[in-house]
């Protein structure tokens, strides 16, 4: 316990502990070793001094044991009275009969043996409890005369031992004192200079000011300790100004990149909007298919471009100024369903389906931040979908104690094993040898692994071989309303029947029937639909079973019996009998299916009309954007007037009332953050919905759109179904 204390103590406490405790020690050794040695010779010299009392005694007894004179002999034994160690003693006479006896009053009951035993009489001493008995014999002429017994006390050995035992405990406290005092002096000699580094390197520690030095008070060891210690304060600190100096041109450089990067995005994204514009408008022109091929080409072309510098401006922004969140209200079933179309491209192209899974325990409204919720999808599900050559991609929504969990399974290729810990690293892949399948920055996951940590949550593998892989993620999302997702049920009396593959979609499909009590039956193959047709009043028929499946199908078809076909995207509409057939675009949703249960009247006027009366001011200074644009709402229904710049657009603003604006944000003379400013200020309440187009992607842009003025923000390249859905949600 002491020694636990003494370690955790100040080094001057230490250092006169050990002093105190090294000098204690010798002293009581030296006092020990003192007392005892003195001892031994005290008992000696008792030994010695009744030893020759008994043989004085004895050459004085002779002449009484000679002549048997008793009186004589007991004179010689009282004589001892003046000697007070002795107790006791004897005269025997040379039988050993006892010749005469002395006997100190104190101790009158001792008693002399009456008779010695027979045997040779020799000198000797031995010590019995507290005395001392001495036997000489008494010689006279060679020859044995008789002897004598002397009993001394040892009680002034006993005082003697006492008095120097306290003489010896006052040197020691005397010692003792001197040495505390000494110690407590001498101990500043190695702590002081100790102290002193002590105190140098807390306010090193504390103060992160390397500029302090300790004070040298000497060359010895602990001297050249503090000597090297400054030397090492000095590189420190020297380092320090460097790294300072650094990172402040790491700083202005990384500011200099960001910059430039965000003027790359403007750069780069304007052009590829006016080439996927323009792209657009020529597929949506008579071609013949290689030229359809083509312009297929050229999409997908500039998509994985416009894919590229997003990932990597993403990153960049991240690594520059970190990851922001902006959480707002968002409805699920709305945000999932767009999600989903965004891929509508991607899954016409290989031929897939997408099957939205929704747990009905999904809150109506969550709050997250959108942007970077549906960059997580989108990644997830765009690898999925790139990495599936066959099959499909099923997601799954499910939502517990504020805590959202959605799964993406694919039926691909799968990941490695070995490649499995590196995929969420930036600017790794699955494969990263040059002959890879499949191209990609290796930056998607990357970044989602950062947005779902961000959000309290993370990515994971869930499994991963030659039958496919399962990613999920879990993310912090509270719930805003009380109300779940709602799965309206769909008010159909008659029987479906569904030419679909089983897995996922007729197991999903065979599902959303069943929660709604619609009576359903799952056909897998062409001869089972045909031979149960004739019970069904509506009837799916999925695409990848071919035309001539539909073919059968409606050569089959009864009286009042409707047939849907379930396509993708980009392909024609098929006519059978001189009539266009219904189609219904994957990737099917709850929302996407709703429709086939509206009525023919609904379904008409469910689509949006445009009102001849609603102009849209469209301002752009790339007059290539603005050509591409302008054709395609125009192509919509929509009447439209087009303004170079800001300042154009304020002019006109001031000539003719619009129902809506495109405001382009980077242009000359005027910018569209300032236009919006003017314009909002000049028409103040009568001020049209302003939707603020641009190629910059970071947050702070639209923040600044949004703070001017702005309704709404888009990045550009803007897809045209996109672009049409927001003018559509603000104008109706």
């Amino acid at each position: 316990m002491s020694y636990s204390l003494l370690k955790n103590s100040s080094i001057q406490t230490k250092l006169t502990a050990s002093i105190l405790f090294i000098s204690s020690l010798c002293i009581f050794i030296a006092l020990t070793a003192f007392i005892l040695f003195n001892q031994i010779d005290k008992r000696q010299a008792v030994v010695d001094d009744v030893a020759i009392l008994a043989k004085l005694i004895g050459n004085r007894s002779q002449v009484a044991l000679t002549f048997n004179d008793t009186r004589l002999a007991q004179d010689n034994l009282s004589s001892l009275k003046i000697h007070s160690l002795v107790n006791h003693a004897c005269l025997y006479d040379v039988t050993g009969k006892l010749f005469v006896s002395y006997m100190k009053s104190a101790v009158s009951d001792l008693k002399c043996v009456s008779m010695l035993q027979p045997g040779k009489i020799v000198s000797h001493h031995r010590f019995d409890d507290e005395e001392l008995i001495v036997f000489e014999p008494i010689i006279v002429d060679d020859e044995a005369q008789g002897s004598i017994l002397i009993r001394a006390s040892l009680k002034g050995l006993e005082e003697h031992l006492l008095r120097y035992l306290f003489i010896a405990l006052g040197i020691g406290f005397t010692v003792v004192f001197l040495a505390l005092f000494l110690a407590a002096k001498l101990q500043k000699i190695l702590s002081e200079p100790l102290l002193k580094l002590t105190d140098a390197a807390k306010q090193v520690a504390e103060n992160n000011d390397y500029s302090v030095r300790a004070e040298k008070l000497g060359n010895d060891e602990v001297g050249v300790l503090v000597e090297t210690f400054n030397g090492m304060l000095s590189t420190i600190d020297q380092q320090n100004k460097n790294l300072i100096e650094t990172t402040e041109k790491a700083n202005a450089a990384n500011e200099v990149k960001s910059q430039f990067l965000a003027n790359m995005s403007h750069e780069l994204r304007t052009p590829i909007n006016g080439v996927l514009g323009m792209n657009d408008l020529l597929k949506s022109t008579e071609l013949d298919d290689e030229q359809k091929e083509y312009v297929s080409l050229t999409a997908q072309s500039g998509k994985v471009l416009l894919d590229t510098v997003s990932q990597i401006l993403d990153l960049a922004s991240i690594e520059s100024i970190g990851l922001r969140l902006n959480p707002i209200q968002v409805g699920v079933e709305s945000f999932l369903n767009d999600v989903a179309h965004l891929f509508t491209s991607q899954l016409a192209l290989q031929k897939l389906d997408l099957v939205l899974k929704v747990s009905k325990d999904v809150p109506a409204v969550l709050l997250f931040d959108q942007v970077r919720m549906r960059q997580i999808f989108i990644n997830l599900i765009a690898n999925a979908i790139k990495f599936t050559e066959k099959g499909s991609v099923t997601v799954t929504v499910d939502w517990n104690n504020d805590v959202l969990t959605v799964q993406v399974i694919d039926t691909g290729i799968g990941i490695p094993e070995e490649a499995q810990s590196r995929i969420f690293e930036s600017f790794q892949q699955a494969d990263n040898s040059s002959t890879r399948a499949f191209g990609g920055t290796g930056l998607g996951l990357a970044i989602s692994q950062e947005i779902c940590i961000a959000m309290g949550g993370k990515i994971s593998i869930v499994r991963s071989n030659d039958q496919g892989s399962t990613f999920a993620f879990k993310v912090q999302t509270e719930r805003v309303t009380k109300r779940n997702i709602d799965h309206a049920g769909f008010d159909y009396a008659g029987k479906v029947l569904s030419l679909v593959p089983a897995l996922p979609l007729g197991q999903w499909l065979t599902s959303e029937f069943d929660d709604c009590n619609i009576e359903n039956q799952l056909c897998l193959s062409l001869e089972e639909a045909l031979e149960k047709q004739g019970g069904a009043s509506l009837l799916l028929v999925d695409a990848s079973f071919g035309l001539d499946a539909l073919e059968s199908i409606y050569a089959n078809q009864v009286e009042g019996q409707r047939i849907v076909w379930l396509d993708w995207t980009g392909e024609a509409k098929p006519t059978i009998k001189g009539k266009t057939v219904e189609v219904l675009y994957k990737p099917i949703t709850h929302t996407v299916l709703s429709k086939l249960f509206i009525s023919v009247r609904n379904k008409k006027n469910s689509k949006v009309v445009t009102d001849n009366d609603a102009v849209i001011l469209l301002v752009d200074d790339n007059p290539i954007n603005r050509k591409a644009m302008k054709i395609q709402l125009e192509k919509s229904g929509y009447k439209v007037t087009t303004a170079v710049n800001g300042l154009a657009a304020v002019k006109a603003c001031r000539e003719e009332q619009f129902s809506l604006i495109l405001m382009d944000i980077q242009m000359p003379e005027m910018d569209g953050i300032e236009a919006t400013r003017l314009i909002r200020q000049e028409q103040k309440n009568y001020a049209p919905t302003i939707i603020g187009i641009s190629a910059h992607v970071l947050e702070e842009h639209r923040n600044n759109a949004v703070n001017a003025g702005m309704t709404d923000y888009l990045c550009k390249p803007i897809e045209e179904s996109l672009l049409l859905q927001k003018i559509d949600q603000y104008l109706k």
